[in-house]
């Protein structure tokens, strides 16, 4: 499946899809103490 036009026009979308086809992108593993402090500042939820 590919998903194109999320950013409105579609113009990043294909730029990373071209770089997706062509073998150019990367695998980022985001570190879990940047995910721990982003969840820091969620408000607390209800329920």
């Amino acid at each position: 499946m590919i998903l194109t036009a999320l950013c409105g026009h579609g113009h990043f979308d294909m730029a990373a899809y071209d770089r997706y086809a062509h073998g150019e992108l990367t695998d980022y593993a985001y570190p879990e103490e940047a995910v721990a402090a982003a969840l820091a500042h969620l408000p607390a939820t209800a329920g």
